[in-house]
C-alpha cells in the first residue's frame, strides 16, 4: 500500500457527511490502509456518488487512485490486476452502464491514462489558489468523444 493511503483514522472519517463508513471496520490509528479496504471505500463512493465533481472526493481517496510512477511503466506487466487500474475499471463500468454505453476495449489504457491525469489536476488545485472549472470525476463522456 503506497505511503499517501496510511491515513489517520480520524481524517479518513471525514470524507464527507453523506458517506456511510458503516461497512467499514475500524483501523489502527497508525495501521495503513489494505488493498481490499481501498478497494470497498473506493467502490462505495463511486456507486454512492456518481456524479461527484472533483472537488468532492476526499483526498485521501484521490492519493490512493492517482499513480505515481510514469504510465509507461505501470503499463508494463499485469497492469489490470492492480488496485488503481481495478477503481478505475470499475468507476467505468458504472459509467457506462448510466449513460447506456459500450466501452470499446481498445480505449481502455487512454481512457485510464486520461483519468490518471485529470487525478492530477484536483490533487494540484487542492494546493495552490488557481481556481479551475468543476466537472464530474467519473463522467469518461467527453473523453471518449475525442
Amino acid at each position: 500500500v503506497p505511503k499517501a493511503c496510511q491515513v489517520p483514522l480520524s481524517r479518513r472519517c471525514k470524507f464527507r457527511a453523506n458517506f456511510s463508513f458503516v461497512h467499514m471496520r475500524m483501523l489502527p490509528k497508525t495501521r495503513a490502509m489494505t488493498i481490499e479496504e481501498i478497494l470497498r471505500m473506493s467502490f462505495s463512493f463511486i456507486d454512492e456518488h456518481p456524479d461527484a465533481l472533483w472537488d468532492e472526493v476526499p483526498e485521501d481517496l484521490l492519493k490512493c487512485w492517482h499513480i505515481l510512477i510514469p504510465l509507461d511503466k505501470y503499463l508494463e506487466g499485469n497492469y489490470q490486476s492492480r488496485y488503481e487500474y481495478m477503481i478505475f475499471e470499475y468507476a467505468l463500468k458504472k459509467y457506462a452502464e448510466r449513460a447506456d454505453v459500450k466501452i470499446p476495449e481498445e480505449k481502455k489504457n487512454e481512457l485510464f491514462c486520461a483519468f490518471q491525469m485529470l487525478l492530477m489536476l484536483p490533487y494540484i488545485c487542492r494546493y495552490t489558489t488557481e481556481k479551475r472549472p468543476l466537472f464530474p470525476i467519473f463522467d469518461f463522456g467527453f473523453l471518449l468523444a475525442q
